[in-house]
């Protein structure tokens, strides 16, 4: 998209090659306070007072067009006033310009007097790097950039890091961060805002590193030590989750079932706990089917952990029971695969012709979308970007309306936010595709086991 602005020679060098898909991305995985901009003046220049209230408005567009006008009054870069690369660089990472962010933000450690405006903007370089997976990039701003800035916001940087880390697969460094910002919130309570998110978000990060460092008992310390949930976004299950499964993968079976045990039975995550719970207590040598699997088979068959749990039945009863009931186990087992793969298909179809784009347009879950992956997908990184972006270009095109461009840009704008929306129903599709592709896998399982047994006598 050309964003049609009418600079002066001086300022083509600011002018933002904007992407759909790099259109202001939304911080899904941060929980940080807003930025700590304000109409003060301040600036060496009072045209960047005036950026930085637009900016504290929201109005992101404005500000960057405030800052061109600036630019192209100056002939030599040396002549534009204090703050301005800064600020720049605030704008460029508005728009998810990552590299043109990091050009102008070079070598203004001590060129700006509000330090605290340079250490934001590198933290967001590393923040947007920490989004789209590119972990050494991030861990190589936040080596370069910690130790100049850490000590002005050292909570925020210390959640960074340890999210940098933990994701790069590095717990023990994850926990070098973490652990001090777990003990800054526990001891500055009045200060820093105590409230379940921030706590939550950085203890349940700090448990998910003890338990990959191999100590599940500090893990579950910590979680037991979160206060009970005040968002929507309930970490501490999602954490006993992937402890649970780190935890059958060392074959520590009885710690595993009691972090599944630990999640609420109207969690999201029940029904992954409740499959994990079985696999628990069938490597333990429980030998009767294990009643988790019982009550996991009781739900929605259109979910994974369902099909899962009917097949893991039948094969528990092949190992453990009678021939004739793993016989009748995986029999049944298959005819209710065929009932989710017809579910699945009507789903998949609606989906490709388009049902659901106003529901998704609007950031609600398709009415239909009732089993725990489709609902992942929906609720994850790349859905909750494409409704951002979505809602975003419809806005810029607002924005630029009140600027009087073109109308054409305009309509080029609309597109966009529709072909966001399009993109994202084709994910949810492929996404549904593959659920189809193991199901399969788990009924030709079903078959040849039936295979199997076909050899061994009636009791």
């Amino acid at each position: 998209i050309e964003l049609a602005i009418e600079v002066t020679a001086g300022a083509q060098a600011y002018i933002l090659p904007v992407a759909p898909e790099a259109l202001r991305p939304r911080r899904t995985l941060a929980r940080q306070p807003p930025e700590k901009w304000s109409w003060r003046a301040e600036a060496a220049d009072p045209r960047l007072d005036y950026v930085r209230y637009r900016r504290a408005l929201g109005d992101r567009l404005g500000a960057l067009l405030e800052l061109l006008e600036i630019a192209g009054a100056q002939t030599d870069a040396d002549d534009r006033p204090r703050g301005f690369d800064t600020l720049m660089a605030h704008s460029y990472l508005d728009f998810g310009l990552r590299n043109r962010a990091l050009t102008a933000i070079r070598g203004q450690w001590e060129a700006d007097t509000h330090r605290d405006a340079i250490a934001t903007a590198w933290r967001r370089i590393a923040e947007l790097d920490y989004r789209r997976g590119h972990y050494d990039q991030a861990a190589d701003i936040l080596a370069l950039a910690e130790p100049q800035f850490g000590e002005l916001d050292p909570l925020a940087w210390r959640d960074l890091a340890g999210r940098v880390r933990l994701a790069a697969g590095d717990p023990a460094g994850a926990l070098r961060s973490l652990t001090p910002a777990s003990r800054m919130l526990a001891e500055d309570r009045e200060r820093i805002e105590p409230r379940y998110a921030a706590r939550a978000y950085i203890d349940t990060n700090r448990a998910i590193a003890l338990g990959a460092s191999g100590d599940f008992a500090a893990a579950r310390a910590a979680l037991n030590e979160l206060p009970a949930p005040g968002t929507d976004e309930d970490y501490a299950s999602q954490a006993r989750l992937t402890l649970g499964y780190a935890a059958l993968r060392a074959t520590r079976y009885d710690v595993a079932a009691g972090f599944f045990h630990a999640i609420p039975a109207d969690s999201p995550a029940s029904n992954k706990a409740l499959l994990g719970l079985g696999w628990a207590r069938f490597h333990a040598g429980e030998k009767a089917t294990p009643g988790a699997w019982a009550q996991l088979a009781t739900r929605a068959i259109t979910d994974p952990s369902v099909q899962e749990a009917w097949l893991a039945r039948a094969h528990a009863l092949e190992k453990r029971g009678p021939a004739d009931a793993a016989r009748r186990a995986y029999q049944e087992t298959i005819k209710d695969l065929g009932r989710a793969r017809a579910a699945l298909r009507a789903e998949r179809d609606k989906l490709h012709a388009g049902a659901h784009a106003s529901a998704l347009a609007a950031g609600k879950p398709p009415a239909t979308a009732t089993n725990s992956m489709l609902a992942d997908r929906y609720a994850g990184l790349a859905a909750a970007r494409a409704q951002a972006n979505a809602a975003n270009l419809a806005l810029l095109g607002q924005a630029l309306a009140r600027q009087d461009i073109e109308p054409a840009l305009q309509q080029r704008l609309r597109d966009a936010a529709d072909e966001a929306i399009e993109a994202l129903q084709a994910r949810l599709t492929d996404a549904l595709a593959r659920q189809l592709d193991a199901l399969a896998r788990l009924e030709i399982a079903a078959r040849l086991a039936l295979v199997r047994l076909a050899d061994k006598p009636a009791e």
